[in-house]
């Protein structure tokens, strides 16, 4: 499982509400081992916006080193349009909604909890079940295989309301890559 290190830090930082219908920011702040166990890196999601309706997301990791290993943002309201009232863009957003969004973006999971990939098989395997969840990778079935095989952890980052991807380290080269995409 993806190791959590505690932090002397507070969980959370950066809090700071402003006006309703005015600017909204919230930023969560933790300690995660996904470069290198020995050095944990610090992992920031943070949204921002003119107005809760209108926040992005963005999702940083760095490493112990302060070195960016990974960086993406999405809009709120796209990713969580299922959960959020109102079309895109978001109608009423609230504070309280944008908190629970930030303190639960990311997941970390861990490799060998992706989906096996058979050999002489095409691609991925859907996931069993009604509305079975479809998963796809840019990897090659080898390159797949091994980081599945090293049972480290993986940090997902949603893409849309019933999608996400996964980043994790590659043993071979040591750095980060696109895993694993998933989605209903």
């Amino acid at each position: 499982m993806a190791a959590v290190v505690p932090s002397a830090e507070p969980a959370l930082a950066g809090v700071r509400a402003t006006k309703p219908g005015r600017a909204c920011e919230r930023t969560l702040v933790r300690k995660v081992a996904i470069s290198d166990p020995a050095r944990p890196d610090t992992l920031t999601v943070r949204a921002t916006g003119p107005s809760c309706a209108q926040a992005r997301i963005a999702v940083t990791l760095r490493s112990a080193a302060g070195r960016r290993l990974w960086s993406e943002q999405s809009f709120l309201g796209a990713v969580e349009s299922a959960r959020l009232p109102g079309e895109a863009p978001a109608g009423e957003v609230s504070f309280e909604q944008v908190i629970a969004a930030v303190e639960g973006w990311v997941s970390l999971e861990a490799t060998q909890d992706a989906p096996a990939w058979p050999r002489g098989a095409g691609s991925l395997p859907a996931g069993p079940g009604p509305g079975p969840t479809q998963y796809e990778t840019r990897l090659d079935h080898g390159a797949y295989e091994r980081i599945r095989a090293a049972r480290e952890p993986m940090l997902c980052i949603p893409v849309g309301p019933e999608a996400a991807h996964c980043v994790a380290r590659d043993p071979a080269s040591g750095k980060l890559v696109a895993f694993l995409g998933r989605g209903g």
